[in-house]
C-alpha cells in the first residue's frame, strides 16, 4: 500500500481457485480472496480486485467494507494530487 501497511501477494494451485492475500503488515489482519484476476492498492487504505465473473470489488482496508461493481472487463487507478 502507498504508506507500507498492506502487502498483497498471489498463490497459484494447480487443482484449487488460485487465492489473492491482502495482509497487513504491522498485525495479523488477512483478506483471502479466490478467482482474483487483477488487484491494486488504491491510497494507504483501498484494495481494489477484479475477479473472474467480471465483478470490481473496492474494499475497505480500515473499515471493511466492500462496495462491488458488476460487467467490468478492466480497471486503472488514476493519480490524484488532491490532498
Amino acid at each position: 500500500s502507498d504508506d507500507g501497511n498492506w502487502v498483497s501477494f498471489l498463490i497459484r494451485y494447480d487443482e484449487s481457485p488460485d487465492t489473492l492475500f491482502v495482509k497487513q503488515v504491522y498485525d495479523r489482519k488477512t483478506i483471502r480472496i479466490l478467482n482474483a484476476v487483477d488487484g491494486k492498492f488504491w491510497d494507504k487504505d483501498k484494495y481494489v480486485y477484479l475477479d473472474r465473473n467480471k465483478t470490481l470489488h473496492i474494499v475497505d482496508l480500515d473499515k471493511d467494507m466492500i462496495k462491488t461493481i458488476t460487467n467490468v472487463s478492466s480497471f486503472s487507478i488514476s493519480g490524484n494530487d488532491k490532498k
